[in-house]
């Protein structure tokens, strides 16, 4: 990211000092492996303070550029793969719905392993029906 911000900066020839800020590594994230524990009750206190500032940072700078880039360009084994799998699987799911997406945040009970969807896999239909929310 480094090099795609370097030549951002090159092609758009500032007056000024360039400064980065990594969002993603600056602040607390949601856990996003399956191996991860929750945020803290002080890594929440910290998130919503950093939340408070964002739109200071974002909204006061002369350009924001949005670099993406997925993890050095290694491949995530299963990424965008489809499973179909019993509704059943779902039971011991611990689920979370934002942005009109449902995805998989953990597990109540089954050890790793045993399944084949995990933790962070997004339920797209039950039924063949679109999954957008939890009742």
């Amino acid at each position: 990211t480094c090099e795609m911000a370097s030549q951002a900066a090159k092609a758009l020839e500032p007056r000024g000092e360039t400064l980065i800020f990594y969002d993603f590594l600056s602040v607390n994230q949601k856990p996003f492996k399956e191996e991860q524990s929750p945020r803290s009750p002080r890594e929440l206190e910290l998130f919503a303070s950093a939340l408070k500032v964002m739109p200071q940072l974002y909204l006061q700078a002369d350009a924001v550029l949005h670099l993406v880039s997925d993890a050095c360009g290694v491949p995530i084994p299963g990424d965008g793969a489809v499973i179909t799998v019993n509704v059943a699987e779902l039971d011991e799911a611990v689920l979370e719905a934002s942005n009109q997406q449902v995805r998989i945040t953990g597990w109540r009970g089954r050890k790793k392993g045993q399944r084949a969807i995990g933790a962070f896999d997004r339920v797209l239909s039950v039924g063949g029906v679109t999954v957008q929310r939890i009742k």
